[in-house]
């Protein structure tokens, strides 16, 4: 299974692409994604199972956008 993104990861991802960020970088396990219009940069880490609410709150807030249902 290495080298894969959990489907958590990916559903992020695509949602924050939606939204007009883009991956810039990729570091061990976290792919940090990035917006020309917004100043900073979202990480969205590779877990192997559902990442605690706090992490996506806090990519939420990062990306000014809800990923949560």
């Amino acid at each position: 299974m290495a080298g894969q993104r959990s489907a958590w990861t990916v559903a992020v991802i695509k949602a924050l692409e939606r939204d007009g960020w883009y991956e810039k970088a990729v570091t061990g396990s976290h792919h940090h994604v990035i917006r020309p219009t917004k100043p900073g940069a979202a990480t969205a880490p590779h877990p192997r199972k559902d990442p605690p609410i706090g992490t996506v709150r806090r990519i939420e807030r990062r990306a000014g956008s809800k990923l949560r249902r």
